[in-house]
């Protein structure tokens, strides 16, 4: 195993390493390509359906005020207007 070692030369080792940063230069834009896909798309996705729901949520607050349902009478409930049943 030492041997081994001992017989790779300086040139050989540099020569390695050029190819091991070569090869880590040519990798580098699809490893940002793949951080944008998996961080960058969902937050902005994230982001545009918040401000989505809050825009309806608005909306719908805007809406004119609606008259509540008055429920009817029944039948053995009187009305009483000035001491008198109607």
């Amino acid at each position: 195993m030492s041997r081994d070692s001992e017989k790779i030369s300086y040139s050989e080792k540099t020569e390695r390493l050029k190819v091991i940063t070569q090869f880590i230069k040519t990798v580098t834009p699809m490893i940002w390509t793949v951080v944008i896909i998996v961080v960058i798309i969902p937050l902005l996705g994230n982001f545009l359906i918040s401000k989505s729901l809050t825009n309806t949520a608005t909306t719908t607050l805007k809406t004119p005020f609606k008259k509540p349902i008055q429920q009817p009478r029944l039948s053995h409930q009187k009305n009483w207007t000035n001491g008198k049943p109607k």
